[in-house]
C-alpha cells in the first residue's frame, strides 16, 4: 500500500499540550477521528515523538489509498470535526506547506 511520512517539529513548550491532544483524540473523539481516516483513505497510522538536540519532533507515517489527495482533502474539508485537528496542529507546529507529488506512485 502507498504511504506518506510527515515530520514536523513541535513549537517550543508545546509537548505536553500535544500529548493531551493525542490523548483526547484516542479517549474522547476516536469515532470522529476514525470517520476522518476513512474519508481520507487512511488504512494504518503510526505516530512517534522524537527528542532531538533542537527540540521535539513529531513523525507520522500513514498507509493510504491515494497519497496525492490527502493534503488537499484534509485541508479543504468543511466537516466540523475536521477543522478541530487542523486548528490544533497549527498551534503545535505553526504553518506548514506540503506539495504533493505530481505523479503517484513515483517512478
Amino acid at each position: 500500500m502507498p504511504a506518506l511520512t510527515f515530520v514536523a517539529p513541535l513549537l517550543p513548550g508545546k509537548e505536553e499540550e500535544w500529548r493531551r491532544f493525542v490523548q483526547e483524540v484516542v479517549e474522547e473523539r476516536l469515532p470522529e477521528y476514525e470517520q476522518l481516516r476513512q474519508r481520507l483513505g487512511i488504512r494504518n497510522e503510526s505516530v512517534w515523538l522524537a527528542r532531538t538536540k533542537v527540540g521535539e519532533t513529531v513523525i507520522v507515517h500513514l498507509e493510504v489509498e491515494a497519497p496525492a489527495r490527502i493534503a488537499s482533502e484534509s485541508m479543504t474539508s468543511e466537516t466540523p470535526f475536521d477543522a478541530w485537528p487542523k486548528e490544533r496542529l497549527l498551534e503545535f507546529h505553526g504553518p506548514v506547506s506540503y506539495t504533493p507529488p505530481e505523479e503517484w506512485p513515483p517512478n
